[in-house]
């Protein structure tokens, strides 16, 4: 039997966390084995059977919030935030950001796990 090996940087892990630091290597090792921008959702949670669908989804939330990473909820995409042609142009920005800007929030809304975690963190 064959087993993958995950490697990760030891900075990353303390900065990040250790599961953050192992979900963004694991991005970064499939989008070059694949050869893609983007992968889809399904075959980052088969490269990570080790964790359950919300675990590897509240990770992808964290490193989203932190600027890592890309999460196209609509595609079920994840790309490298540091990717330079990610399709995304400066004003789909300022558009994205003023559709936000103008929503109204929901009676009952909670914040996401992740957004909360990150409060805490920074205080």
């Amino acid at each position: 039997m064959t087993d993958n090996f995950l490697k990760f940087s030891k900075e990353a892990a303390k900065t990040l966390g250790v599961s953050e630091a192992v979900m963004l290597e694991t991005i970064n090792n499939s989008l070059k084995t694949k050869n893609k921008e983007s992968i889809d959702l399904s075959y980052l949670l088969n490269e990570t059977t080790f964790w359950k669908e919300k675990k590897v989804l509240n990770l992808i939330s964290r490193l989203q919030l932190r600027g890592l990473v890309i999460h196209d909820k609509n595609n079920k995409t994840i790309s490298l935030a540091s990717t330079p042609s990610r399709g995304i142009k400066s004003e789909e920005n300022l558009s994205s950001f003023l559709e936000r800007k103008e929503s109204l929030i929901r009676k009952g809304w909670q914040p996401d796990a992740a957004l909360i975690d990150q409060a805490s963190e920074y205080g």
